[in-house]
């Protein structure tokens, strides 16, 4: 982890102190948060084609199969909302589908998906906080 010169209060209890040079701001200004669709096992093999089709599993990078049309198009952060492996975060660039049990963070404004990535992982596995919603 890096080390700064100067630290200040977040002012947020669970966050704790943050970078002087730092500037913090609601996710919901810069992304927008979204779920994917329900895509059955038939869709898939009705459409087979080169666009992912990333689901809840973690095996394989998330794929559960592909087909021939994309409902998103970018880079983004996904992450995993059921399942034994609820809160794993991808990087995920190109065109791609994600299924009911994805969520996706959408840029709004130009801030690069890398930048929340990891603060997403962390947020999300945090015990005290609620994923209900």
């Amino acid at each position: 982890m890096n080390k700064y010169n100067s630290y200040k209060p977040s002012g947020i209890d669970w966050i704790g102190d943050i970078p002087e040079h730092w500037i913090l701001s609601r996710i919901g200004r810069h992304y927008f948060l979204e779920r994917g669709r329900v895509i059955s096992k038939e869709e898939i093999i009705d459409n087979q084609g080169e666009y992912p089709v990333y689901s809840s599993q973690t095996e394989n990078n998330g794929v559960l199969g592909s087909i021939n049309t994309f409902d998103f198009e970018g880079e983004y952060v996904t992450w995993t909302t059921d399942g034994a492996n609820a809160g794993t975060c991808f990087h995920r660039t190109g065109k791609f589908n994600t299924t009911n049990v994805c969520a996706d963070f959408e840029p709004t404004t130009f801030r690069p998906p890398k930048l929340i990535f990891g603060l997403a992982e962390w947020t999300i596995r945090q015990p005290h906080l609620n994923r209900s919603g």
